[in-house]
């Protein structure tokens, strides 16, 4: 039972070895920069997440004069979005 966290251990190092030493694109980062990718990847969701919360207050609350203003007001709409939530 203790060989197969090794086993695992040393298969996920070799991929990540063999994926970080070869010359074309790759989805992986390198072993080296993972730790700050990850931390990018935290602080991008984080942002997204409070964007898209402030995006669903706002469609939420105006959600019936929306319906009203049709396709002629849509840019309209879209500026007023873009304005108050960036």
């Amino acid at each position: 039972m203790r060989m197969i966290p090794a086993v695992l251990f040393v298969s996920f190092l070799s991929v990540c070895g063999l994926s970080a030493c070869s010359n074309v694109a790759s989805h992986l980062p390198s072993p080296i920069s993972l730790p700050g990718a990850i931390v990018g990847s935290v602080f991008e969701n984080a942002a997204y997440g409070a964007r898209r919360k402030k995006v669903k207050t706002y469609v939420s609350t105006h959600c019936v004069s929306m319906m009203k203003i049709g396709s002629s007001g849509l840019s309209l709409l879209s500026k007023q979005v873009r304005m108050q939530y960036g």
